[in-house]
């Protein structure tokens, strides 16, 4: 940097100290000026609107070192918060993968064919086997036969104890009537 440069910077300092008036008013005349230019007036170009409580060059230096490491001990806490971060996105992302994996292995579970007396047997003696077959079923089943599976609750425990799905159970239960036994059917097994 040329000495024009750094008489530009240090005139639109603030004259803090004697010192850098004197670097100013004599910047000219001196032979070289990096013979005269000192660490502690390198660290105020960095911080060029620091006010000083003391007029001593030592002091600004010290206060100048006291920001730097406390600037440093924050990037440092940002960095480790951002190992954090990028670590609890990984957890999160291979989480989801699995429960995204176990919500399909769920999906084909209640989508599967039942065989033998885990069929459900309908009061005409006819046969279901699986839940998008009852599903298809109900709107044709007659109406006291449908309400009859209803009123004991045979819907849901079949759901409850063939499928092991007690939270379609409770919701197959709480339908009472055909449509909402088709809607609640509709929304677990897509």
């Amino acid at each position: 940097m040329s000495k024009k440069r750094y008489k530009e910077i240090l005139e639109s300092l603030p004259l803090y100290h004697d010192e850098a008036r004197e670097y100013k008013e004599n910047l000219d005349t001196m032979p070289s000026y990096y013979n005269y230019f000192t660490p502690s007036h390198e660290m105020a170009l960095e911080y060029p609107g620091l006010k000083l409580e003391s007029d001593t060059t030592q002091d600004l230096l010290n206060q100048l070192i006291d920001l730097k490491d406390q600037r440093n001990g924050v990037l440092m806490e940002m960095d480790l918060l951002k190992d954090v971060l990028k670590e609890n996105n990984v957890k999160i992302s291979h989480f989801n993968k699995k429960l995204h994996k176990h919500r399909i292995s769920e999906k084909r579970h209640l989508k599967r064919e039942l065989k033998g007396e885990k069929r459900f047997f309908l009061s005409n003696g006819k046969t279901i086997k699986s839940l998008v077959e009852l599903k298809d079923k109900v709107n044709s089943m007659k109406r006291a036969d449908f309400n009859q599976h209803i009123e004991n609750n045979d819907f849901g425990n079949w759901v409850k104890h063939c499928f092991r799905n007690k939270s379609l159970a409770k919701k197959v239960n709480s339908a009472k009537t055909k449509k909402q036994l088709i809607d609640v059917l509709e929304n677990n097994l897509r």
